[in-house]
């Protein structure tokens, strides 16, 4: 019988040089020997976390480089992605900002006045988990006023500032990132060492990679969040050592603000070989409140004219491995200047690089290759062709490891993809076009064509859905003697599924679920109270649902309108309490009955009392019974997206509050329908 496939390992990437095959027997002429041996020793890295992007195709992750922005996280320059990148590699980013008003011919920040700024920042990152990203950061800053307005003295530096945060990140959807960043800042004191303010951020991320999604160049990033602080505290003394507020060259110099702020951004990037372009947008606002704002002569000012925004345009260059550089130059849209509120220099010019390091995977391939050389010479056969790929999941983007890819209408062996980065590499493979088939066990097979040319390698990149895996349900209809009965089980699910299931006299029925997931079952037969159940569905399972039908009662204390349930019974709870009593145990199993059998969509449980007691007891009293009641709904299988619970107190009473006749037919519970 023929032998089963045999799975190969894909060959190593980047491709090492093997030790040479043996030649063919090529014969000498008798008697003459090997003239004869070279050695040769051949060093190759091993492969980064971060490659380099030169001889990418557009549209190919490879492109995609994940680096530091200015502060430390992940990111463009100042706008934050919703990633942490990748795991176990340490980050390391230095940046330079430069201005000078005297370029552009206006006098800043004030009249008659011209600043020069320079500003070197270090940062360090590093991911330890997938999803969960750390870095640090800090910066030194010079400024030189000069002119009327100027700073006293007209040097100013910033030593000290430092910033630590954390992000955490998840993949939604193929594409779609969301993040939370939560970063602390420290800022050093104005004319002395020590700590002279702090502040904490909060913001939130989000990120749609169209790379991931449809091969398409682009990336948008969303930040949005708030910055709050004491920054107000950084002053000044005179020669007394009394405090003073900072001038506005002196507040520009060091950021100052006493207002706490919203910060959005948002920017776009287009990962291309060799560079990528970004464009980025930043809006401050402070929170002013009530306090004027005015500007450096003590004029009033509006808000819309300080508000702090600005453009950046940028590029990063990402051909080679672990390394990256950036420059950007950055537009002011603020066009007035107002004590207090940040104030953003007319234009700027920025400078960096970073280096990704993983310690981990750190080190160097040597191969060693021997060659015999004998005096006839044997023609060395031809580099064969290759196909470089990646499998990735078509719902997360994520790799898949271990998928199986062969080439198709070949007896070649298959290969397998690298636990870690999904990548495989083909064996040599003859000249032309081929069909590359990648499968993994719970995924649709997918293809990819490629041409094979002699001594280069073709880049595929083949994406697998996830199969959808049916679940078979069988359902069980009987009496409380256990008696079979013939009834109909409507079955609701994930993305809008819904299936009727008849069910015989015999009592047992059977359904197919389109997959896993959270599903509500009613069941109703003639004569009988419907009943509902919630079924949480996992994959690979063979799901079960009894249910226990009891007969309706001869006489019903339910009526029901268009829009509500009216109880002829009042549901009874203990005194003062939330507990619902067993008596009122029949009236809920109407209740549930009415719901699946006049296919109510939303019920809304009303709670209400009497007017004993304080107005603040009541109203909680009535908001846990009416609680109390749609749990007890949801216990009886009802999904809890149907019911909403609110309390009322003693606020619609429905007879007065001076018998204890009346008092009792206000203390109900009320089922409206939505």
């Amino acid at each position: 019988p023929a032998a089963a496939p045999v799975v190969l390992p894909a060959p190593p990437l980047p491709p090492t040089v093997a030790p040479a095959p043996p030649a063919a027997p090529a014969v000498a002429d008798e008697g003459q020997p090997a003239s004869g041996v070279v050695v040769k020793e051949t060093t190759v890295p091993i492969p980064s976390a971060t490659p380099a992007s030169a001889g990418a195709r557009v549209g190919d992750a490879a492109t995609e480089r994940d680096t530091s922005g200015s502060l430390g996280a992940v990111g463009l320059y100042h706008v934050e992605a919703a990633d942490v990148g990748p795991k176990d590699v340490l980050r390391l980013g230095l940046y330079g900002q430069y201005f000078n008003s005297n370029y552009v011919g206006i006098p800043f920040p004030v009249k008659n006045t011209s600043d020069e700024r320079g500003t070197g920042i270090l940062n360090l990152a590093f991911a330890p988990l997938d999803w969960l990203g750390f870095y640090a950061g800090t910066q030194i800053s010079t400024t030189v006023s000069e002119g009327a307005g100027a700073t006293s003295p007209g040097f100013q530096s910033e030593v000290g500032d430092f910033w630590i945060g954390a992000t955490g990140a998840w993949h939604v959807v193929s594409g779609l990132s969301l993040g939370l960043d939560v970063r602390g800042y420290g800022y050093g004191a104005v004319g002395s060492s020590g700590a002279g303010a702090g502040a904490f951020q909060p913001t939130g991320l989000l990120t749609y990679d169209f790379v991931k999604s449809l091969h398409f160049p682009v990336r948008l990033h969303l930040d949005a969040g708030f910055f709050f602080g004491n920054l107000g505290n950084l002053t000044t003394t005179n020669t007394s050592g009394q405090p003073i507020q900072l001038r506005a060259a002196e507040q520009f110099a060091y950021g100052y603000t006493p207002f706490d702020e919203f910060r959005g951004a948002v920017g776009i990037e287009v990962p291309l070989p060799y560079v990528t372009p970004f464009l980025e947008y930043e809006l401050v606002a402070p929170f002013t409140g009530s306090t004027p704002l005015v500007g450096p002569d003590q004029a009033p000012v509006s808000y819309a004219s300080a508000l702090p925004s600005d453009f950046d345009v940028g590029v990063r260059v990402t051909a080679l491995r672990d390394v990256s550089f950036l420059a950007a130059f950055d537009v002011s849209m603020q066009s007035q200047v107002a004590l207090g509120v940040p104030i953003l220099p007319i234009w700027e010019f920025f400078l960096g690089v970073s280096y990704n390091w993983d310690p981990i995977s750190v080190g160097e391939i040597r191969t060693t290759e021997t060659t015999k050389t004998i005096e006839h010479k044997v023609a060395v056969p031809e580099k064969p062709g290759r196909v470089d790929g990646t499998v990735v999941d078509a719902a997360t983007g994520r790799p898949i490891a271990n998928a199986i890819v062969t080439i198709v209408g070949t007896e070649l062996p298959p290969v397998a993809t690298t636990p870690m980065e999904g990548h495989f590499r083909t064996y040599g493979l003859p000249e032309g076009p081929i069909d590359v088939q990648a499968s993994k066990d719970g995924y649709d097979a997918a293809t990819a064509h490629a041409v094979v040319v002699k001594g280069q390698i073709a880049q595929v990149t083949l994406t697998l859905k996830p199969r959808i895996q049916k679940v078979p349900l069988r359902v069980t209809v009987h009496t409380a003697r256990g008696k079979p009965l013939a009834a109909r089980v409507t079955v609701e699910g994930p993305k809008g599924f819904r299936a009727t299931v008849d069910v015989p006299a015999s009592g047992d029925g059977e359904a197919t679920l389109p997959g896993p997931g959270a599903y509500a079952l009613r069941a109703s037969a003639h004569g009988f109270l419907g009943k509902a159940a919630r079924l949480d569905v996992a994959a690979g399972g063979s799901p079960e649902e009894d249910f226990t039908l009891s007969p309706a009662p001869r006489r019903t204390v339910l009526i029901i309108t268009k829009d509500k349930i009216r109880l002829k019974k009042q549901i009874h709870f203990a005194t003062n309490k939330a507990t619902i009593l067993h008596d009122s145990d029949s009236i809920l199993a109407e209740v549930v009955d009415a719901i699946i059998n006049h296919h109510v969509e939303k019920l809304r449980i009303e709670g209400h009392t009497d007017n004993v007691g304080s107005k603040e007891h009541n109203l909680a009293l009535s908001q846990e019974r009416a609680d109390a009641v749609m749990r007890y709904l949801e216990r009886a299988g009802i999904p809890a997206d149907k019911l909403e619970a609110v309390g009322y107190g003693d606020a619609r009473p429905v007879a007065p509050n001076l018998t204890n006749r009346g008092r009792a037919l206000n203390r109900r519970v009320e089922f409206d329908i939505l």
